[in-house]
């Protein structure tokens, strides 16, 4: 079964406009190549509660570190379905061969993972984006990332069927929202991980660190000292930790927070819900305004207020569209 989503058009990017576009759409990687260009596209496209991404290009390596991940305010699980060409995804020790339409795999982003294409038959990929945490705070389970799932097995014709429902579902609308949950319930079920003895597993100390931040951040009485009894690491073993890899702990748990945050926000914006900036501030885990508007400005670069109005023009104008 073809998966229904709108093409790109191929264009030709030198790599650091391929790579900024990469980061607009799918977080920060690394990508190399043979000539210093890539021949590709990457567009985004809403889908409820997930972000589903076409991205295709002839690129030899696209890889994702430490350094790449701890750039991100957001965590997501990408399953990345092929739709043409040929792919190679390496994660905890893992390789999937995407080499027919529908194959797919699951990549954690807070892991180091490794993309390989073709390049001369290109990859053309589908990515699915589902934010962490409602996998974890829903199931609170471990899945199995870099396990290939065919597209002629039966849990690969399910996820495809269902992903093209959702796809084809009337944007915004309950339904949309109730197949993208459903989806997330599908996700689990395939690619839930039987062992769980040792969830962190295939997680170097800064990876385990990270992930707790993205599944606790929200709380408010989230901190250094709760992130230590969780990680049963001592707070000066975590600031050394943080600090060697050139960043902070508590920048890193505002920035996921002002990452939610803007997410939540868009998602509000583009459905037409009321919203209160200062209530969803504190819903995201800031105790108070000062800290919230010191530490979002600090990373998007414009107050919470200017940018909701950007983003309110621009939903007005796609909906014009």
């Amino acid at each position: 079964m073809s998966i229904q989503i709108p093409t790109s058009q191929r264009c030709r990017f030198d790599l650091d406009e391929w790579n900024t576009r990469l980061t607009d759409i799918c977080g920060h990687f690394i990508t190399k190549t043979e000539n210093g260009r890539v021949n590709g596209n990457a567009s985004l496209l809403s889908c409820g509660e997930v972000d589903c991404a076409r991205v295709t290009h002839d690129a030899k390596e696209i890889t994702r570190n430490v350094a790449e991940i701890s750039k991100d305010g957001e965590a997501y699980y990408f399953l990345i379905l092929q739709v043409a060409g040929e792919a190679e995804l390496e994660q905890n020790g893992q390789t999937a061969l995407l080499s027919k339409p529908g194959d797919m795999t699951l990549i954690d982003s807070i892991r180091s993972s490794v993309f390989r294409a073709n390049t001369k038959r290109g990859s053309d990929q589908v990515s699915i984006h589902i934010p962490r945490h409602l996998l974890h705070h829903q199931f609170n389970s471990t899945y199995a990332c870099g396990k290939k799932i065919s597209a002629s097995s039966g849990a690969g014709q399910l996820i495809n069927a269902h992903l093209n429902m959702l796809l084809t579902s009337e944007h915004g609308s309950q339904a949309q929202c109730l197949l993208s949950r459903a989806f997330n319930d599908v996700i689990s079920a395939t690619f839930l991980q039987e062992e769980t003895a040792n969830l962190q597993e295939g997680y170097g100390k800064l990876q385990i660190l990270l992930g707790l931040i993205h599944d606790h951040a929200l709380d408010e009485s989230f901190n250094v000292q709760e992130l230590s009894k969780l990680s049963n690491m001592s707070r000066s073993s975590i600031y050394r930790l943080f600090r060697e890899h050139g960043f902070s702990c508590n920048e890193q748990i505002a920035k996921v927070r002002v990452g939610r945050f803007k997410r939540e926000l868009s998602r509000r914006l583009y459905s037409k819900q009321e919203f209160r900036i200062s209530q969803m501030a504190y819903e995201f885990g800031f105790k108070d305004l000062s800290t919230f508007n010191r530490a979002f400005r600090a990373q998007v670069g414009m107050s919470p207020r200017n940018f909701a109005e950007q983003l309110r023009n621009f939903a007005e104008q796609l909906r014009k569209n």
